[in-house]
């Protein structure tokens, strides 16, 4: 329904899901995991053109592996931990990242994801905002997505180019 209705950026939280996706979405739908990117699966995120939320160095390193012995430059996003402390790459390792980590990597999004989103008064949304604009500084270029259902009714400057509602479609706010 979704689709029908024109969406084309659909989050997903495993790889089972997004190739169960691939069934219900034309091909000019993206797909992107938001568990990363496993050792051996490599080959199934290139083959059916999924695009891996890569949340740590390992995960960078993988993918950028896999595309250059595959002579391919292959999409991802990057995945900000800026103070959900669950997934994501930590500031410094943001901060370190060479153009050698990415050169194969076609970074389409950088994202990250909010901690308190529903207590929309707590001060760590705004930190966590600030400590984004602070990193995305570095990919000053790639557009942003920061806030999934949570934070939907913060306003636009936690919008920045993607929302990703996902709870909020069936109706919980």
């Amino acid at each position: 329904r979704l689709y029908h209705e024109g969406c084309r950026h659909f989050f997903v939280a495993y790889l089972s899901e997004a190739l169960e996706m691939k069934s219900y979405v034309a091909d000019d739908s993206f797909i992107y995991v938001l568990a990363g990117l496993r050792k051996g699966d490599e080959e199934v995120y290139a083959k059916y053109n999924i695009i891996p939320v890569l949340g740590d160095l390992l995960q960078v390193k993988i993918w950028n592996t896999f595309a250059r012995y595959n002579n391919k430059c292959l999409k991802a996003v990057l995945h900000f931990d800026t103070g959900m402390t669950r997934t994501g790459l930590d500031p410094e390792s943001v901060k370190n990242l060479s153009i050698l980590d990415l050169s194969n990597i076609e970074l389409v999004y950088v994202m990250s994801h909010l901690a308190c989103s529903y207590q929309p008064h707590h001060p760590m949304n705004e930190s966590q905002r600030q400590l984004f604009d602070e990193l995305r500084k570095f990919f000053h270029t790639i557009p942003a997505s920061f806030v999934s259902s949570g934070g939907l009714g913060f306003g636009t400057p936690y919008h920045y180019d993607l929302v990703r509602p996902g709870i909020a479609l069936t109706g919980c706010s």
